[in-house]
């Protein structure tokens, strides 16, 4: 599997094995770009992505979430004190997810300690910093992205078409791979800096 890192490999070892706990910490301490090698060469293995179960699909997709916000720059303003809490919100995601996320709480975005909440509207969801919304029920992606455009939350979403609707990033699944579009016109209104590498790497980009 020359195009894996070792590290990557472990990962996709720990993946075939079955090991949801330990793939889920092994990818958050793998760098963005070993991150972005398990994601374009799982397929290598043959066998791997029909090993990745929906306990492994919601860790890999909390990992790039994790991996996601340090290649993205909040204002000052989006923390209220030096030590205030990074919310890490989801809105219609399944426990699975959820569930997935939950061990993001050991880690922080520049000294901000992350903390996962459920949230029940739009309104709560403004104090969010990334909210990560599907099956929003009465609320579309739409109203999502309309009602956090003017606040500094990175949306993303899972469901199709989510990213032409106004969400910042829609995570996709092509050939069994986890990828993702960006929607720059939505970072730009939400006052967020995204780092050329998460988007050279998208399948597509939409907006500026």
């Amino acid at each position: 599997m020359p195009c894996l890192a070792d590290g990557a490999v472990r990962v996709i070892a720990n993946c075939k094995r079955g090991r949801g706990l330990r793939i889920r910490r092994a990818i958050t301490r793998l760098s963005f770009v070993k991150l972005m090698l398990v994601c374009l060469c799982i397929n290598a293995s043959g066998n791997a992505s029909a090993d990745i179960d929906v306990a492994n699909a919601a860790a890999l997709r909390a990992a790039f979430i994790y991996n996601i916000s340090k290649l993205v720059e909040w204002p000052a303003n989006a923390f209220t004190t030096a030590n205030a809490p990074f919310a890490l919100c989801t809105l219609g995601v399944s426990a699975t997810n959820i569930e997935a996320l939950k061990p993001l709480e050991a880690r922080a975005y520049l000294g901000h300690p992350f903390v996962v909440m459920a949230v029940n509207s739009l309104l709560d969801a403004r104090k969010c910093h990334i909210l990560y919304a599907n099956n929003n029920g009465a609320s579309s992606n739409a109203d999502v992205a309309k009602a956090l455009s003017a606040y500094p939350v990175l949306t993303i979403s899972d469901e199709h078409g989510a990213a032409d609707s106004g969400m910042a990033m829609e995570f996709v699944e092509m050939n069994g791979r986890l990828r993702w579009v960006m929607n720059l016109t939505a970072t730009s209104k939400a006052q967020l800096k995204v780092s050329s590498k998460l988007i050279e790497i998208a399948v597509s980009v939409v907006g500026e």
